[in-house]
């Protein structure tokens, strides 16, 4: 709380705490977090526990399993990758 009042000497790189956490979560952290996830679903997990998860245990969804699995193993990491570093300013 003390690092949003006006004139704060409880400054990290020119932002306040609250401000600076918030940049770390949002700008670094999910970017990151959901790229490892994306890769763990996508070439960790075995096939028959993705496919478990995704249909339910086959009741929903059987038809679709095959675009989700691709969109998640190549499609998905490459966007988030893309994402991020274009929020970092090394892609345009």
């Amino acid at each position: 709380a003390l690092s949003q009042m006006p004139d704060s000497s409880l400054t990290i790189a020119g932002l306040n705490l609250f401000d600076l956490f918030d940049t770390l979560s949002s700008v670094y952290m999910m970017p990151i977090g959901g790229f490892f996830i994306t890769l763990f679903a996508g070439w960790i997990m075995s096939r028959q526990r993705f496919r478990t998860e995704l249909t339910s245990d086959g009741m929903f969804g059987a038809r679709i399993y095959p675009i989700v699995r691709g969109i998640i193993r190549y499609f998905a990491p490459l966007v988030i990758a893309l994402l991020f570093l274009n929020q970092l300013g090394i892609v345009k």
